[in-house]
């Protein structure tokens, strides 16, 4: 069935402007490479963007020409994962290419044999349509019907379908949670029978799904039907998280990302956040295995905050039903901090450069911020004589370290010797660690992950720096460091 799309475009135009230039520039193409003798369709969801009147920002364009004549014809196409695209004003334009076996006795029955062959491919009713320069939609599977019905429907077979290609559930449930359609009762039937070939699918295939329906309008109802019907039964880690969302709606959107990625491991993909959301996420997923495996430390809290580390709490609480929540350390702590920052020592940096003899060297700034945290956890009261006196303990702790003379002969080592060298590398090595973090400048101005490399460095330099000298060699010969 073929249809005059000039109504829908004049439509599109008033009711979507902006992308309506890019169907502009989209038809532009399909005339270019009609002059070269070329047909061109645009296909696909664009297509159905079209007829819904919705906004798109992506166009799929199929030809017969060939790729040398389309990158002679249209300037700046890149190659993008095997596939011709142009990128321009926030649109994006990919070209699939017809065979080029050209029969030339009869190429209107072969080309009209190719479209239906390429709109088969599109797999979904809504999607196996075309429109040609002229502006004439082909719709062979009566794609526009299922449209004005709200219904999402295969273009044949679904059990075969599903069978030679899984992840057709997944974009069906996608749909529904993108469309708000209602899945055709064929088709339904057909996912909740092979759910088990959910199995077939790759972790990031599963993750990807989630986290694409976590924004979209209908996606509560669409991971409440999986969860209820226990669709991803057969992937039991996905069915697990499934249920954890569906409980936990108070969850925010950079939190169940947050909840996703723990179950995964990593974030494979952050393309599809905003540059503010990916520091979010990252920080989140940080903080939360930081939980997960450690007692949360005044210092900590001064680090990070308490309203960053109430959030990433309550992720692995849901998370690992095992772990302890730390909410009310994490607020009593906050609640009794001595200090906010270093300005706020009753010690100067004046008389830290006195009692180094007026060495104004790159020891000030650890020495100082060893000396907060030092306070901030306790271990020393903010009053001058006690900071006066913990700063000349750091100084010697520093020379003892720094100032390491090689013996004039070799050591026979006892165990009791090495059980002794080995407490004094793990007592020099975290505080050169310290040493080494705090020589970096604004350390408590990071976010989360880039602390978390700044301390990666210093554990780098620390470890270093201590077997540049022979003493603790024997330990790394004996594989105890």
């Amino acid at each position: 069935m073929t249809i005059d799309g000039s109504t829908y475009l004049n439509q599109y135009a008033i009711k979507n402007p902006k992308s309506y230039k890019g169907f502009d520039k989209a038809l532009n193409i399909l005339k270019q490479l009609l002059k070269k003798l070329q047909e061109s369709y645009l296909i696909g969801s664009c297509v159905r963007n079209l007829i819904m009147n919705k906004e798109t920002n992506m166009f799929s364009i199929i030809t017969t020409a060939s790729p040398e004549l389309l990158i002679n014809t249209i300037p700046n196409l890149i190659n993008q994962k095997g596939r011709l695209v142009l990128k321009e004003d926030g649109f994006i334009y990919s070209f699939i290419t017809f065979s080029q076996d050209i029969n030339p006795e009869n190429k209107t029955e072969f080309y009209n044999k190719k479209i239906a062959d390429a709109l088969e491919k599109e797999l979904f009713t809504l999607d196996a349509l075309v429109m040609s320069p002229k502006l004439v939609i082909n719709d062979l599977y009566n794609g526009i019907e299922d449209i004005k019905n709200k219904e999402i429907n295969l273009v044949s077979n679904a059990n075969s379908i599903i069978k030679d290609n899984p992840s057709t559930m997944l974009r069906a449930l996608k749909y529904w949670a993108e469309l708000d359609f209602n899945i055709n009762k064929q088709l339904l039937r057909s996912i909740n029978h092979h759910y088990k070939l959910f199995s077939h699918l790759s972790s990031l295939h599963m993750a990807s799904f989630i986290r694409t329906i976590l924004k979209m309008p209908n996606g509560k109802k669409v991971l409440t039907y999986i969860s209820r019907n226990d669709l991803f039964a057969a992937n039991y880690d996905y069915q697990l998280l499934v249920e954890k969302l569906c409980k936990h709606e108070e969850l925010t959107y950079v939190e169940r990302l947050t909840l996703l990625y723990l179950n995964i491991g990593s974030i494979p993909d952050a393309s599809f956040m905003t540059e503010e959301e990916q520091i979010d996420v990252s920080e989140h997923l940080l903080i939360a295995r930081l939980l997960l495996n450690q007692t949360v430390t005044p210092m900590i809290v001064y680090n990070i905050g308490e309203k960053i580390l109430l959030s990433c709490d309550k992720v692995a609480k849901i998370y690992k039903s095992k772990y302890r929540s730390q909410a009310n350390r994490i607020r009593k702590l906050s609640n009794s901090k001595v200090i906010t920052n270093v300005r706020e020592l009753n010690f100067t940096k004046l008389e830290l450069v006195a009692l180094l003899n007026g060495e104004r060297s790159i020891r000030v700034t650890p020495i100082l911020n060893i000396l907060l945290e030092r306070v901030i956890n306790g271990d020393v009261p903010n009053y001058n004589k006690f900071l006066k006196k913990e700063a000349l303990k750091i100084i010697d702790e520093m020379n003892e370290i720094f100032n390491y003379e090689e013996p004039d002969y070799p050591i026979s080592y006892t165990d009791d010797m090495i059980i002794s060298l080995k407490e004094k590398y793990e007592k020099e090595y975290k505080f050169l660690q310290r040493v080494y973090l705090n020589d970096e400048k604004s350390l408590y101005d990071l976010s989360a992950v880039e602390r978390h490399q700044v301390k990666e460095e210093a554990s780098n330099h620390a470890k270093e720096f201590l077997l540049s000298t022979s003493q603790y060699k024997v330990l790394q010969e004996r594989g105890l460091i």
